[in-house]
């Protein structure tokens, strides 16, 4: 599937204003499929990347983190132009070599307008708020003005705004499914009306499909134990839903492996936390004990390096 042009400049748009000193939101969906060092990583690829995924769209651009790859992608699919900054279309994706180390491509952008005068208008994952900064790793969404240091752009095969409206009943009962599980109906009384009166159709032939899955394999009590550490199935009544008749079980093993008080120094302790072996929140307190406080602060230094 892809996108058009305005709705991926939305969603990127909707993230402007965000700050990430430690982890981030794309990172920690890039670490996902690609390992936890790049939960806290410059993120201005991956933050690029998580809005095509978003919106359905990564056919038309490449899931990266390391940006001379995304080049390199563009480059392959005859996608890549380089010239004057007027030459930029709404929707491109810029990328930059800011002096200093390292010289070479590294950071990128998309263009929110047409460039016009020399100037660009972009929106960027993890550049600096203001004129000053870091620019290439400044932990922040911002709209900038560019006149510089942009190496070239690709230019992605977005779907035209007219090919996107063509109306539901003009596609077969596969293709709106595929839609919908692509995110493009939204949910309940807005998929449908958007699908009208294909809805009923589209909506049995969803279960069919998801209904084909197989159902996954019976997970072991120690790996239930681990996702609740994880937060992975909340707390409480909710906890107890999530984890049906093996709740008394998974509860027994979590009390089991909290009630030796930790021997390790703080340094190990802000290490295990960091890896996410002692879960958050409240179960988090429960597994450090009188540990937490002095574990925290250290937590927080090293994220802050």
């Amino acid at each position: 599937m892809t996108s058009t042009i305005n709705n991926v400049i939305a969603r990127a748009s909707a993230e402007i204003g965000g700050f990430y000193p430690g982890n981030s939101l794309f990172g920690n969906w890039y670490a996902e499929e690609h390992g936890a060092v790049y939960k806290n990583a410059q993120f201005c690829a991956m933050g690029l990347s998580w809005v095509f995924y978003k919106e359905g769209a990564l056919d038309i651009f490449p899931k990266h983190a390391y940006t001379p790859s995304g080049v390199n992608w563009f480059k392959a699919k005859k996608r890549w132009h380089s010239g004057s900054i007027n030459e930029i279309k709404r929707g491109d994706i810029l990328y930059f070599n800011f002096p200093g180390a390292p010289d070479r491509v590294s950071h990128v952008g998309i263009a929110e307008r047409d460039g016009s005068g020399g100037r660009v208008q972009t929106i960027e994952f993890n550049t600096s708020g203001t004129v000053g900064g870091n620019q290439r790793n400044g932990r922040v969404v911002a709209r900038k003005i560019r006149s510089a240091h942009i190496v070239g752009w690709g230019r992605p095969a977005y779907q035209s705004e007219k090919a996107a409206k063509v109306p539901a009943k003009n596609k077969s009962i596969a293709q709106l499914v595929d839609e919908v599980l692509a995110g493009k109906h939204g949910n309940g009384a807005q998929r449908h009306k958007s699908l009208g009166t294909q809805y009923t159709a589209v909506r049995k032939e969803l279960n069919k499909r998801l209904s084909k899955k197989a159902k996954p394999a019976a997970k072991s009590v120690s790996q239930l134990v681990d996702e609740v550490l994880a937060n992975k199935h909340g707390s409480g009544e909710t906890r107890k839903k999530s984890l049906g008749s093996n709740y008394k079980a998974v509860q027994a093993e979590i009390n089991k492996r909290f009630a030796k008080p930790a021997k390790k120094s703080i340094y190990q302790l802000a290490d295990e936390v960091l890896a996410n072996k002692h879960g958050s929140g409240e179960a988090r307190k429960k597994s450090l004990g009188s540990n937490y406080k002095a574990v925290q602060a250290e937590v927080n230094k090293q994220l802050r390096r």
